[in-house]
């Protein structure tokens, strides 16, 4: 697996992202940021799209 493929957790985005879990999951439900569920309540956000949407601005 390389590093755009590596997909990341709720807890390392907010990490990386400096922001709340609250915030980071009304983004993932906007779909500003992508990612994708596995079950009904763990998220995965692949780094690609983090990376996406740090470029373009942040949501900004």
């Amino acid at each position: 697996m390389n590093l755009s493929d590596e997909l990341l957790t709720v807890n390392e985005t907010c990490k990386l992202l400096k922001i709340s879990r609250p915030t980071l999951i009304r983004l993932l439900k906007s779909g500003e940021i992508k990612g994708f569920k596995i079950g009904k309540r763990v998220w995965k956000i692949p780094r690609y799209y983090l990376s996406e949407y740090i470029k373009n601005g942040g949501g900004k």
